[in-house]
């Protein structure tokens, strides 16, 4: 693993803000659980260091995309989609008053999933994912045009 890519998936995890989720108690005897509840996060990171992230990941997906197709690149395509995704999610948080915007969070989390799916899908066209890759930097593009 490079320096830069460790250096890109540390910051992408801190900026990741999971959901907690509380169960019921466990034990021997089975016990009907509780639903559990989600707890209320708040975004610590803002809009441009969230940005910051996403270029990163995407830049490296776009690479990763563009190289030899094996299982271990197969493999990276998988999880920087899922933090593609995650980013995009905790973008959307924190965006209440404007809708639009969180409606490209959403789609752009959509599309990032969607390469997931792709790159777990056996046989991988390179060209399926390609085309994502493209529809990902489009969601962007039209995004920053209207809210940067």
């Amino acid at each position: 693993m490079t320096r830069k890519w460790s250096y890109m998936v540390i910051f992408s995890l801190l900026l990741i803000v999971p959901l907690v989720a509380i169960g019921g108690e466990g034990g021997a005897k089975k016990k009907r659980r509780k639903k559990a509840k989600m707890v209320k996060i708040r975004t610590v990171a803002s809009v441009g260091s969230l940005m910051v992230g996403q270029r990163l990941v995407l830049g490296e997906l776009s690479k990763t995309v563009k190289s030899e197709t094996t299982p271990k690149t197969l493999e990276t395509i998988a999880h920087l989609s899922e933090v593609l995704a995650e980013l995009s999610n905790v973008n959307s948080v924190g965006q209440k008053k404007e809708s639009g915007y969180r409606k490209f969070a959403r789609t752009l989390r959509d599309h990032a999933l969607k390469l997931r799916d792709k790159a777990k899908t056996e046989p991988t066209e390179a060209d399926d994912m390609l085309a994502l890759i493209t529809q990902i930097k489009n969601t962007c593009s039209a995004c920053h045009n209207q809210f940067r």
